[in-house]
């Protein structure tokens, strides 16, 4: 990163990964049609963002049409940010997080960008990825996935999603307390960059400083104080 850190609107301008943002949203799209066609049955499926809630497969696509208008709005201001729409399909909860499921630290101290483990930047997983949970539970707690519907999750990866060439981790078992019988799991698939990607080159990652706080539209050096930095 050299000497010089930039930061605009609560994002830091780092050297990464790039996306095709239309190819995501294309792929989006289909993917969540998929699931909705195999583990809906005649449920609705609720899409939520933080304020809202949208049907996805009503025979009209103008609920569709505002999901992808959110997407677009945040892609205005970064390229990467922990930023999720949640779909609700039958046994699932589909959590699609199309800029990333991460952002960045900045150290005040230091002057130095970190990952949100306090790693070096450059460790900092930007894909696109998916996550597979079971039924929401409570506000962004949600179950496990049984073995038999995760089998059937897999199949669809396999068969269905295959030529999206997505790379799937399947997390678990997980037990719940006192039961050893029943495996839990959930899921995750990530878009792989050389298959999504759009070459490398500046990225807007949202960015908090040490105690949380967005950072300001600043640049910086290491050559300034470290008490001048602020949030």
């Amino acid at each position: 990163m050299g000497d010089r850190i930039s930061f605009t609107r609560g994002a830091a301008i780092i050297h990464g990964q790039q996306f095709d943002f239309a190819k995501l949203l294309k792929t989006y799209e289909e993917v969540i049609d998929i699931f909705s066609k195999q583990f809906s049955g005649d449920e609705e499926v609720l899409v939520s963002t933080t304020h809202r809630q949208f049907s996805w497969n009503l025979p009209w696509f103008t609920n569709k049409d505002e999901l992808k208008d959110i997407w677009s709005k945040i892609a205005m201001h970064y390229e990467v940010v922990d930023e999720a729409l949640v779909h609700a399909i039958g046994p699932l909860t589909i959590k699609v997080f199309l800029f990333g499921k991460t952002w960045c630290v900045f150290d005040t101290q230091r002057n130095v960008l970190l990952t949100p483990a306090h790693e070096d930047i450059a460790l900092l997983d930007v894909r696109p990825v998916i996550c597979i949970y079971g039924k929401q539970k409570d506000v962004n707690k949600y179950g496990l996935v049984d073995a038999v519907t995760m089998m059937a999750v897999k199949d669809v990866i396999d068969h269905e999603l295959a030529p999206f060439q997505f790379s799937f981790v399947r997390d678990g078992p997980y037990f719940n307390h006192g039961d050893h019988l029943h495996e839990l799991f959930f899921g995750r698939l990530f878009f792989p960059h050389e298959v999504y990607g759009n070459g490398r080159g500046p990225i807007r990652v949202c960015c908090v400083d040490s105690d949380g706080n967005p950072v300001e539209t600043m640049t910086i050096t290491n050559s300034q104080k470290k008490n001048s930095v602020k949030s």
